[in-house]
């Protein structure tokens, strides 16, 4: 059995397991939600790790965007399911998938930890959570057995590709990845996982793992939204401060659509498609809108220009792009590193 868990379903900014330093109006965004740059498959996010709800960000895009939650806790997953049902018409699509994802199929125990939230396929490392203020959180509390599968094996609920992943599976980002290649060739055009700097887990994969598996498929990393942990000597007041070494932060990577064209230049990329054939400037136009949405206005500009050398956007089309790119402005501002007021 998993534990009982905080039972809200939208999570609010300080919920969400990566956050940019700022956030934008998105007028590029919104154009595609309004169908003024029209997609031939809606923009679909893949919620790996997806316990007390999906990200409401996305609502953005309304009808334009499809939300898939994998969630191996099944009484949590159906909490949110008939949740969602109730929505009023209008929104993204929303499907809960009481799936847990790894690189192959194969039937593995979850180690359930005290806090829920570090339950793992990997076994928590008591030794290095000694050193911290509150070692039991991390204490294995029960095994669950669940049957997982690669990403790659899942059956899409509608008829498009996925094209941004989040993970936040407590270890085992880099698994996932390895379990959805396919997926990536399809035309995963974004990926945010959560990176580890210390030895949460045994055996743990680490960011350097990640990273360079991820270059090696033509993603480039734009942003870490970094946390840091205090060791137990510091007082609980500096809590919420810039203290503490560097110990997990969720990683942002957008795929390069200029490096997969001059393979010659980037040897990392050869092997590897950028997309689908067929969808090349539906996943541009993603990808500029990804861009937007995690507050890299300037990556969007660049893929429009490059977009129109490969005749995916008129002379006129990029222009319009650029202009709504250019028309952002600054609607909040995020910096976990200052105490709270």
């Amino acid at each position: 059995m998993f534990p009982a868990r905080k039972s809200f379903a939208n999570k609010d900014i300080n919920h969400l397991s990566y956050r940019p330093v700022f956030e934008m109006t998105c007028e590029f965004s919104k154009s595609i939600a309004a169908g003024e740059f029209k997609l031939q498959q809606p923009l679909v996010v893949a919620d790996v790790g997806a316990a007390q709800g999906l990200d409401p960000r996305w609502e953005l895009f309304g009808t334009a965007c499809a939300q898939i939650g994998f969630e191996p806790d099944k009484m949590e997953c159906e909490r949110l399911a008939v949740h969602y049902a109730k929505e009023k018409p209008g929104g993204t699509r929303k499907f809960m998938e009481p799936v847990a994802l790894w690189r192959e199929a194969a039937t593995r125990p979850i180690r359930i930890t005290r806090d829920p939230d570090a339950s793992s396929f990997y076994m928590p490392n008591a030794e290095f959570f000694e050193r911290l203020p509150d070692p039991t959180l991390q204490q294995v509390v029960a095994e669950v057995d669940v049957t997982a599968i690669p990403l790659d094996d899942y059956k899409m609920p509608l008829d498009a590709s996925i094209d941004f992943i989040k993970l936040d599976v407590q270890a085992a980002e880099l698994d996932v990845m390895v379990g959805a290649q396919r997926c990536m060739e399809d035309g995963v055009l974004a990926v945010i996982g959560e990176m580890l700097f210390t030895p949460h887990y045994l055996e743990q994969p680490w960011f350097g793992d990640f990273d360079s598996f991820m270059r090696g498929h033509g993603y480039q990393l734009f942003d870490i939204d970094l946390r840091r942990w205090r060791r137990r000597a510091l007082p609980a007041a500096f809590d919420g401060v810039r203290v503490g070494g560097v110990s997990y932060g969720d990683a942002l990577y957008l795929k390069d659509p200029v490096a997969f064209h001059l393979k010659n230049d980037n040897p990392s990329a050869k092997g590897h498609r950028f997309c689908k054939p067929g969808l090349e400037r539906d996943k541009y136009l993603k990808l500029i809108a990804l861009a937007e949405f995690f507050s890299v206005p300037d990556y969007g500009m660049e893929v429009a220009e490059f977009g129109k050398k490969q005749g995916l956007f008129t002379a006129d089309e990029t222009a319009k792009i650029l202009a709504k790119l250019n028309a952002n402005t600054i609607v909040s501002w995020n910096d976990r590193n200052v105490m709270p007021r």
